[in-house]
């Protein structure tokens, strides 16, 4: 029993020390405030990276490089103008975001920040939050405006947002 008990520890342990030296470090430009992603572990996240900014008023420049075979590659930059832009990533490689397992999310301000993904119509929509803070606060206190009896009306589509500061 003692052996097999020795034996079932030393597999798990072989298990963690490969699936731990599966996981890349990102050592490049702003390693320091660098988000580290599993892609993969987004269930159903294949096509595009979506970028929203939802920590700085100001606007938020982003580099984003993704894993393969030949190391950390350059996949393109975003700039996130306002709160709540969103951006889809603009990709300088030939292949689609979700081929690869991991991406380095490095914001250019040398700030650090939170994130929380979410997988919708098989892109990754990834949130920047300011540090230490969750999107579900967020979306709990948003204000929804119902514009369906005022859509003829307007001449184009519009996209509000608020942002309400507590005195």
């Amino acid at each position: 029993m003692k052996k097999f008990l020795f034996g079932a520890f030393v597999l798990i342990c072989a298990e963690f020390l490969a699936v731990a030296q599966d996981i890349p470090v990102y050592d490049g430009k702003g390693a320091d405030v660098a988000i580290l992603v599993d892609i993969k572990a987004n269930k159903g996240a294949k096509d595009n990276l979506i970028l929203i900014n939802i920590a700085n008023p100001n606007g938020l420049d982003f580099d984003v490089y993704v894993y393969g075979k030949k190391g950390w590659e350059n996949f393109g930059s975003g700039n996130l103008k306002y709160l709540h832009d969103r951006e889809k990533m603009e990709a300088t490689s030939t292949k689609d975001f979700g081929k690869y397992k991991y991406a380095a999310i490095v914001p250019l301000d040398g700030k650090k920040y939170s994130y929380e993904t979410r997988v919708e119509n098989s892109d990754l929509y990834f949130y920047v939050l300011p540090e230490d803070s969750s999107y579900s606060a967020f979306e709990g206190n948003a204000i929804e405006i119902d514009v369906s009896s005022i859509r003829k009306k307007l001449k184009e589509q519009y996209q509000a947002c608020f942002e309400i500061a507590e005195n």
